[in-house]
């Protein structure tokens, strides 16, 4: 039974945590991620009442960190992240590093001691303000002592404290959004049972101060939109003036467009404006497509010239000249293409519609922050308005080259890593238009990008900052936000090595729990980190134990003790059964639970196959380039 003082405080911090969390749903926050812990009760309970379908519970907060960011890269909106104080804040780090250069926008909401148990040496209290630095907005929020709770004939509130404290949580942004840290102390006690009979209370008075808060909130938001829309303004007359040099070509125009990774809204926003900029007569186009884009083997492109490899370039065969060279999303992963693209005399435009711009190679380039569709829209406007001479029409040599590319590689049926692209490859594509590809690093992708000419609804990699962390649980948060926007989706698969597979294994428990279905998760296993045999440090005398760390572990004793079904395929044939009999029960409309096929490798074989084909291939292209 707790005294007035302890009831007080109680109710407060329920009042005050429910206020908090319903006050972001509000401005946009969706989902969450809430890892166990005693101090972050409130929250957690608050959490739970206000997302009843829209929450998922990591008992490892790193792995909570990479489920966050899946859901938030796939829906765009935030998800929040809620753990209890200490060390365990720290986990989430690598999420919200990586959250940060792909514009996935992470909450993070941690409970934490008063100031009173801080620098004292209290258990479980670290220093947690700012402590994920440039990677969050941090917030501090005050510790209440249920001073402003009166308990008399019933329960009065006293709220200006409480709303100048939810003053700054002004999450509405305009163009980038930026991870937020709010930062949240505690006095116990932080829960009782007795709080059940003031529930009407905490709803009554949460919704008041919700209210409330949001009128004053849109009133910011007027101000830091029309601002915003003044930048804006100013970044397009800036772009009309750096273009207007295109007025002095008095030859066909040509330009080359560079799709790297890009969120699904944006690519789809940018096929619209590429089929606008088809429609201009006699201009030419040439579009590479990185396999994350979105847009490999769209049929919206057809007819357009494509480049869906990377091969073109290791054999000096992009052009190195033309009027407009274009970057769109992230800097291409194929160290050949954005060599390529430094040789390439041309205008060159970098749309950074993120915070870093992507420009390694520090190419002289006129960097715009405008929308990527916003930036063709000036463009396709642009060149409406002059006259661009006749030219004979020809078949590109780039759809001739891509046509033969993708026969030869569909030709490689060994059974080596590069055959799962093959086989995924061979989905039908009226069943691939509605399943979502999530590719591991850091082979999966390289080989992916290498071998894939197939149209599938989504494209999601994990080639920014974090290698192979996280991989397992992205996952299951871009599964988990995809099944909510799509309900009549196909499913999910999933294609990642041994390695990557592993460390992330304690993921699996949070998968076993979720409401997830429809995911086949494709482990290429090679008994190690297969990807340093390409690089020269396999010479190395350390590489066999530092490097590619080799491992015997057992899956189908682990994906038993996880219970998740699992099949082991040795041989292609095998695989593409797997692959199209699960697919075949999703269109009969049947509900499968995830599944984990793990493809047994030999890493040397693997890499002579690998090895072989390219000599293969470029032999053969050889001769192609010599006879066009």
């Amino acid at each position: 039974m707790m005294n007035e003082q302890e009831l007080k405080i109680a109710l407060q911090n329920q009042i005050y945590a429910h206020a908090l969390v319903q006050l972001l749903k509000a401005q946009g926050c969706a989902f969450a991620v809430i890892s166990p812990g005693s101090r972050n009760t409130p929250l957690a309970l608050a959490l739970v009442e206000t997302f009843p379908d829209d929450h998922i519970v990591a008992l490892d907060e790193r792995s909570a960190g990479f489920i966050a960011l899946g859901y938030a890269r796939e829906s765009q909106k935030y998800a929040i992240l809620c753990c209890t104080s200490g060390s365990a804040l720290s986990h989430y780090l690598p999420a919200l590093t990586e959250a940060s250069y792909s514009t996935a926008p992470l909450l993070v909401l941690s409970a934490d001691r008063p100031n009173r148990l801080q620098g004292v040496g209290a258990a479980q209290t670290i220093n947690q303000k700012k402590i994920f630095g440039k990677y969050a907005r941090f917030i501090q929020m005050p510790t209440f002592q249920g001073k402003q709770i009166t308990l008399n004939l019933g329960v009065s509130l006293s709220s200006e404290p409480l709303h100048k404290s939810f003053k700054k949580i002004n999450i509405f942004q305009v163009g980038i959004k930026q991870n937020i840290h709010i930062n949240v102390p505690f006095e116990e006690p932080l829960w009782d049972e007795e709080l059940n009979r003031y529930i009407p209370t905490i709803h009554a008075f949460s919704k008041m101060m919700v209210e409330s808060q949001m009128l004053r909130y849109q009133q910011d938001h007027h101000q830091v939109e029309k601002k915003a829309l003044a930048i804006e303004q100013s970044q397009r007359e800036a772009f009309q003036k750096h273009i207007q040099q295109l007025k002095e070509i008095k030859h066909q125009p040509s330009v080359l467009i560079f799709l790297g990774a890009m969120l699904y809204p944006t690519a789809i926003s940018v096929l619209d404006q590429i089929k606008s900029l088809q429609n201009i007569k006699n201009l030419s186009i040439i579009v590479y497509t990185e396999a994350a884009s979105h847009l490999r083997a769209h049929p919206d492109l057809s007819g357009i010239e494509l480049i869906y490899t990377d091969m073109m370039a290791r054999w000096d065969q992009l052009p190195t000249q033309a009027d407009l060279c274009i970057q769109i999303g992230t800097s291409t992963h194929s160290k050949y293409i954005s060599k390529s693209i430094k040789k390439i005399k041309a205008i060159h435009l970098i749309c950074a519609d993120r915070r870093e711009i992507p420009n390694p190679l520090s190419i002289s380039a006129f960097v715009s922050q405008l929308k990527p569709d916003v930036l063709l829209g000036i463009l396709v406007d642009h060149l409406r308005n002059f006259k661009i001479p006749e030219i004979p029409e020809a078949k590109p040599k780039e759809i001739a080259f891509n046509s033969a590319y993708a026969k030869a590689i569909d030709h490689q049926m060994h059974c080596w890593a590069g055959s799962i692209g093959c086989i995924l490859n061979m989905i039908n594509t009226d069943t691939a238009k509605d399943i979502a590809l999530f590719v591991g690093n850091s082979m999966p992708y390289r080989l992916l990008d290498f071998t894939l000419n197939q149209s599938f609804a989504r494209v999601w990699s994990a080639r920014g900052t974090n290698g192979i962390d996280g991989n397992l649980s992205s996952v299951i948060g871009s599964a988990l936000a995809y099944q909510q926007s799509q309900p009549k989706n196909q499913g999910v698969i999933a294609w990642m090595g041994d390695l990557t597979f592993l460390h992330d294994l304690q993921s699996l428990l949070t998968l076993n729990q979720s409401n997830i279905h429809n995911l086949l998760i494709i482990v290429s296993n090679n008994g190690g980190g297969g990807i340093f045999k390409y690089l020269s440090i396999e010479r190395s005398k350390a590489f066999e134990h530092c490097f590619l760390t080799p491992q015997k572990c057992d899956l189908s004793s682990l994906m038993k003790a996880f219970a998740i079904d699992f099949s082991r395929c040795d041989s292609y044939e095998s695989l593409r059964f797997e692959i199209s009999e699960y697919f075949g029960f999703v269109a009969h409309h049947r509900i499968n639970a995830p599944k984990i096929i793990e493809v047994v490798l030999d890493a040397n074989e693997d890499y002579q196959h690998h090895q072989a084909l390219i000599q293969e291939l470029t032999n053969d292209f050889r001769k192609y380039f010599h006879h066009v």
